[in-house]
């Protein structure tokens, strides 16, 4: 938010509804904090404020349609609120009202903060959002490839919004795969509008078996549809 695709989102809560998902994890990049970026701002740019009432409005529609546990982690774009804190105003970084997990009322939302730099386990199934390797990662055509290049281990990540999947076996039989994932976000914002060139709409489903064995579902939206 602000510069999410509407169509998007419908269509990828849609199809998690329809298959009865048990719980939500947004994996980071949920929020822009355009306004306390590095970047030159354009006068029109919508404010923090809003941004965060529209988070507040995505969490009440989930809420509404699921009551399922969500899970909140924190992307590059959401680390950029500290980062403005530490840098302008340091004495206030301690104040938990100023943190991320405080300024977005997670826990009066009943929502589970996963910081930015921490991964999670769906499963046997590693999540990152991919920030916390650097750039360098997605250098390759395949950003999953370039994943597994680093991680070394079954890991998903969603910061290329990009979808694409990666298998490899090693000597010992072990067999490994990352994925990427589509984004929900527009593919011809402002600062990058041709982004759509590279960046696909997309989402993933992950479907955890009692032995921690894992199913992921890494869907594309095209034309409207799941692919």
């Amino acid at each position: 938010f602000p510069s999410h695709d509407i169509n998007g989102i419908e269509i990828a809560l849609e199809r998690a509804y329809k298959d009865n998902v048990d719980s939500v994890y947004l994996n980071g990049d949920i929020l822009d904090f355009y306004q306390v970026s590095r970047f030159t701002k354009e006068g029109n740019s919508m404010s923090i404020k809003e941004e965060r009432d529209m988070f507040f409005e995505f969490i009440g529609w989930i809420n509404e349609n699921f009551n399922v546990p969500i899970y909140f982690k924190a992307g590059n774009h959401e680390e950029r609120l500290a980062k403005y804190i530490n840098d302008k105003a340091p004495d206030l970084a301690q104040l938990p009202e100023l943190s991320l997990s405080g300024f977005l009322k997670l826990d009066e939302l009943d929502i589970q903060f996963v910081d930015g730099r921490q991964k999670a386990m769906m499963g046997k199934l590693i999540v990152v959002h991919g920030h916390e390797f650097g750039e360098s990662i997605f250098s390759p055509v395949n950003p999953a490839r370039g994943l597994f290049l680093r991680a070394k281990s079954t890991t998903l990540a969603g910061h290329n919004h990009q979808t694409s999947e990666h298998h490899e076996n090693n000597l010992k039989n072990d067999s490994m795969a990352c994925f990427s994932t589509g984004c929900l976000c527009q593919l011809t914002p402002n600062y990058r509008p041709f982004a759509y060139t590279k960046w696909n709409h997309g989402f993933a489903i992950v479907e955890i078996d009692e032995d921690d064995s894992f199913e992921v579902s890494n869907y594309r939206i095209i034309d409207g549809k799941v692919r």
